[in-house]
């Protein structure tokens, strides 16, 4: 700061000294902060390397978003609209109109009265929970992360890590006492949210998305119930959800959807797929039958009092950029930003699922009836006939209703996987669904012919525009090696997520090459016109074609996963669709199919058989061998 103070100092002074210095002390702190650029880049760059080499792609596609930061170009006031559609302004009526907007969303003139528990007394001591560990409350606090925003108490997360063994004596008697008591502080039940704009022109509420901040104090508590209640839960989830559940993510649900695609057209049979869409289902939960499931879960006492309580108790306020609302009472909904909603979310609606097709569907694999893939509120449901599935969705609304959910008949579709597709009629209250032939699930294409192309085309098509929009930073003098670790950080982040779920044609191959290259010569602004040949490009930049084997190493990495557990995934690449002896395929060539690129000379048997030992499956993929076609799944 003081160099910057000083070269202030003499950009005014108008003689050849002045600018002598000017120039010099420019110069030195464009050194410096081209060498803090160059540091900052290279750390994230290699945290998200890092997270790739471990297998975190969560983390690793959370990082990524660091790089591809956003001109922040001002808040336009465009004011809202209220119920009938005009545009206001005023400071005071939009507030109104946000108050109005949440009461509604959250149903509170419809929320119960109460949701108390049964009395104490009534209840047996091993099923009451044990009291608040020490341990408990440093293990939450270590899980918290760094630089999150502070609640109504305004104590950062950051401070709590810093407590010491006093500290944490004290916190620990806090949160016995409500723990105990079954009381929470006011500052832990007021949440604060802030409305972020979904679209560059955003008129109404609804295009808003809400992030609400929570006292971080209340999160620890949080996380203590969640870590004891999780396991109960997980032993009531099916296997066919893959939402905010350890081992499983977006790529298990998406290859789960493609595997079953590859399997029926293989033997030439057809599959109706129906995707489902809840109106805001995580703000639609029914507290009281939300408490009931609960109960029957076997979650113990206390647990389930401290939750019924905070949602009693909780009120909410939006803040603005010229204000906040008034706190509002809500009535329905999981708590919108806590670590509780996910698993209490999936529990309800695997409840609701459960109760609804129960008896129902006609798609086997492996003897097993499949019914759904589910990721969180994101629903599939699937059947060989086009009755089946209509019954399977009307017992489905029937149902979901008790459950307060309402399906949203727009945003629904329906998709038929056939080698030669029909539209396929289905109705929601007597509206027709539309009929797609594609269809964007978890953020990849799923086409109704089994392919990938569509869906590696988009991807290559979206790191393009990601690329230009970056471009200024990808061609500028940073140092060679740290823009080639931009690119394959951010840009093949990008084009290559989802890839281990890929099944890759020839045709396949050449466009993610044909990136590869697009991609080395913007970073070195060789035009086609240069008439440099590929080779030449590659020794410039000192790469080999690599994203092909990177893709490789992804889905090894994935399936190995896969084929060392017993899992609904697992038994989708193996089983024999409806339970069938003998599989007929039908007469041609053998379509490819996604584990060929990982196949074994000797077969499946002989992959599986490796992939159970770490070691020799990671050591088979590091070198890039061609793929071999399996032959015996």
């Amino acid at each position: 700061m003081s160099k910057m103070e000083e070269r202030r100092k003499w950009k005014n002074v108008n003689n050849e000294e002045g600018r002598r210095k000017y120039r010099r002390l420019r110069n030195e702190l464009k050194r410096a902060t081209d060498r803090a650029k160059k540091e900052y880049l290279e750390k994230i760059c290699n945290e998200i390397m890092e997270f790739q080499r471990t297998g975190r792609y969560d983390l690793m596609y959370m990082k990524t978003k660091e790089l591809g930061w956003k001109e922040n170009h001002g808040i336009q006031n465009v004011g809202i609209e209220d119920s009938q559609g005009n545009r206001i302004v005023d400071q005071r009526q939009v507030l109104k109109i946000w108050e109005n907007y949440i009461s509604e969303l959250y149903d509170r003139p419809n929320r119960p009265e109460t949701l108390e528990v049964e009395p104490e007394e009534e209840v047996d001591t091993d099923e009451k929970g044990p009291y608040i560990l020490q341990s408990e409350v440093e293990k939450a606090i270590k899980e918290m992360r760094k630089g999150k925003a502070t609640g109504d108490d305004d104590v950062p997360g950051d401070v709590l890590k810093l407590l010491g063994e006093g500290g944490l004596k004290t916190l620990t008697k806090l949160m016995n006492t409500i723990y105990e008591s079954g009381e929470w502080p006011k500052d832990f039940t007021e949440v604060t949210m802030i409305a972020l704009k979904k679209k560059t022109k955003a008129t109404k509420c609804s295009d808003h998305r809400t992030i609400s901040l929570i006292a971080h104090t209340a999160k620890i508590i949080a996380k203590i119930l969640k870590r004891r209640i999780e396991r109960k839960i997980e032993d009531v989830l099916g296997e066919d959800q893959f939402g905010f559940r350890r081992g499983k993510g977006t790529r298990d649900a998406i290859g789960m959807m493609r595997i079953i695609a590859e399997r029926t057209l293989e033997i030439d049979e057809e599959l109706c797929v129906c995707f489902i869409d809840w109106q805001k289902a995580f703000d639609r939960v029914n507290w009281t039958k939300l408490m009931q499931i609960l109960k029957e879960t076997g979650i113990d006492w206390h647990e389930r009092r401290l939750i019924s309580k905070l949602y009693m108790d909780q009120k909410v306020r939006v803040r603005l950029d010229r204000g906040e609302t008034g706190s509002v009472q809500i009535g329905r909904g999981v708590r919108q930003g806590c670590c509780l909603s996910p698993i209490l979310f999936n529990l309800y609606s695997e409840c609701l699922t459960k109760e609804a097709l129960d008896g129902l569907g006609d798609f086997k694999v492996g003897g097993q009836i499949i019914q759904t893939v589910k990721y969180a509120d994101d629903l599939v449901l699937m059947a060989k006939e086009e009755t089946v599935l209509q019954g399977m969705i009307d017992r489905l609304i029937e149902i979901g209703r008790c459950y307060g959910m309402e399906m949203n008949v727009e945003k629904t579709k329906v998709m038929k996987i056939s080698r030669q597709p029909t539209p396929v009629t289905i109705k929601i209250d007597q509206k027709q669904v539309e009929n797609v032939k594609c269809f964007k699930y978890l953020g990849s294409l799923l086409t109704d012919d089994g392919r990938c192309t569509c869906e590696i085309k988009s991807r290559i098509a979206m790191a393009k525009a990601a690329f230009s929009k970056k471009k200024n930073l990808f061609t500028s003098k940073l140092d060679l090696n740290l823009r080639k670790k931009l690119v394959k950080c951010y840009i093949w982040s990008i084009a290559l997520y989802g890839a281990e779920t890929w099944t890759l044609r020839a045709v396949d191959q050449k466009h993610l090459e044909s990136f590869e290259m697009w991609c080395w010569r913007r970073m070195e602004k060789i035009s086609w016109t240069d008439y440099v040949r590929n080779e030449e490009v590659l020794i410039r930049v000192s790469e080999q074609r690599n994203i092909l084997h990177e893709i490789r190493k992804r889905k090894a990495n994935w399936i190995g996963h896969v084929l060392r557990r017993n899992c609904l995934l697992k038994e989708a690449i193996e089983g024999k669709i409806d339970g069938r002896i003998e599989v007929t395929r039908r007469r041609g060539r053998r379509r490819k199919k996604m584990l060929d690129d990982l196949g074994d000379r000797r077969g499946y048997c002989h992959l599986k058989e490796k992939a159970l030992d770490r070691m020799k499956w990671r050591n088979c993929f590091e070198r890039d061998c061609g793929p071999v076609v399996l032959t015996d799944y």
